[in-house]
């Protein structure tokens, strides 16, 4: 594995980090901004009555629309395989990802996939965008 794969692993590995925890663990959101290039989006895929629908948050509104769900129950993700292709200073990822309940839980309540660019500024990788689907 290359250091920018290794770089990119870590970065992801961080997100599901930050998101992950108990109910009253307060998420570092500072930290979870600078994992983000300036104007990235993150977008997920649903269904609903029979329909396809997206929801498209900059990190912001990400941050809150996510942080009362956060606070309300326990969460756990991680990303259980990464499947990472590098082209200069540009990358793509495919993350498949499980989340719990419960930090112990053996069933996850959610797998999917994230699909990820990410961009290199400066040596530092940065998330542009990130695509999702629960299976």
């Amino acid at each position: 594995m290359s250091n920018s794969e290794e770089d990119i692993r870590s970065l992801l590995d961080t997100f599901y980090r930050i998101l992950s925890g108990r109910r009253d663990d307060a998420r570092d959101w500072a930290k979870f901004r600078q994992l983000f290039i300036h104007d990235a989006h993150l977008t997920a895929l649903g269904a609903h009555a029979q329909r396809h629908i997206t929801v498209t948050d900059s990190v912001d509104s990400y941050i809150a629309r996510m942080d009362p769900f956060l606070q309300e129950q326990d969460f756990y993700e991680h990303g259980s395989s990464y499947s990472i292709g590098v082209h200069g200073d540009m990358a793509q990822v495919c993350s498949r990802y499980e989340a719990r309940i419960s930090k112990n839980a053996t069933e996850p309540r959610r797998k999917g996939v994230n699909l990820v660019q990410l961009v290199c500024v400066d040596g530092v990788w940065g998330i542009a965008s990130m695509l999702w689907q629960d299976d």
